[in-house]
């Protein structure tokens, strides 16, 4: 799939109309089929609308019955930064002992390499 057909979602059933995807929203949605591929399940917090959820909620909160074990995921573009608020709750999962990932799709490589969800010498390819 080309970068242009990764940008334009279709988001209704009218053909003509498409909305453009931000790059993070993008770089989420590679991270939670990597995720998938390597037999996690992926619960989506992000919302494309203000809600009355808890401030500073990462995007994505990972499960892996495999290896029992759990992470979050704040998923961010190439540049993005963290809100005061993200940066806040990952001091507070942090000190709990919860893993924390924090960054797009190189990231989530990072963390299935450490967490030992894929064989030694395992290359991903991207969608």
């Amino acid at each position: 799939m080309g970068r242009l057909s990764r940008l334009l979602h279709h988001r209704s059933a009218s053909p003509a109309t498409f909305e453009l995807e931000s790059p993070e929203k993008v770089e989420q949605r590679e991270v939670y089929r990597l995720y998938v591929a390597v037999r996690c399940e992926v619960i989506w917090f992000s919302q494309p609308r203000a809600t009355m959820q808890t401030e500073g909620i990462p995007d994505l909160k990972v499960y892996c019955r495999r290896k029992r074990l759990t992470w979050w995921h704040e998923c961010k573009a190439a540049g993005g930064r963290q809100s005061p608020a993200q940066v806040a709750f990952e001091q507070l999962a942090r000190a709990c002992g919860e893993h924390y990932v924090l960054g797009g799709w190189d990231r989530a490589v990072d963390a299935v390499k450490v967490f030992g969800l894929v064989a030694p010498g395992w290359t991903p390819t991207r969608a």
